[in-house]
């Protein structure tokens, strides 16, 4: 954002995210600009809350959400069976998996936002990711964990 423009925080608005992600893609999207309107999001529970939920459901994007747990899956493909935009896929998100869901699944090798929430590997996830190239990411963390501590 610009000096004279409003600083990430004050952009910040949940409508379908926990802390305000949903306001501060919007936000960084006007900066950048929209281009392919694709969306991956893996770690999204059963789809009731996720940085790309709203995109989806208001936005009309298309995209892919993964989640490993059972439970949530089932909730989260019933909530989206029907809507040919999303897909949703059962599958534990890691190093030597992740470009090949993605590309199972068709995934752009450029896409405009992509969404990581898997709890302990998700920089290692990150890393490995050489294949797509997302225009933005958002990799959450555990704000419980000690500032002092040195983990990744």
């Amino acid at each position: 954002m610009s000096a004279a423009g409003p600083t990430l925080t004050q952009c910040e608005l949940s409508v379908c995210s926990q802390n305000g992600e949903d306001g501060v893609l919007q936000a960084l999207l006007r900066q950048i600009g929209v281009r392919s309107r694709f969306f991956v999001e893996f770690g999204v529970g059963g789809g009731d809350e996720g940085n790309c939920v709203s995109l989806a459901e208001w936005f009309g994007w298309s995209g892919l959400f993964i989640e490993s747990s059972v439970p949530d899956y089932s909730r989260l493909s019933l909530r989206y069976r029907r809507n040919p935009r999303v897909s949703t896929r059962h599958a534990v998100v890691g190093v030597g998996n992740v470009e090949t869901l993605f590309t199972q699944e068709g995934v752009p090798p450029r896409f405009d936002v992509m969404s990581i929430d898997i709890d302990g590997n998700d920089f290692w996830v990150w890393e490995s990711i050489t294949a797509f190239l997302p225009r933005i990411v958002v990799i959450e963390y555990n704000a419980n964990l000690a500032l002092s501590a040195e983990l990744v």
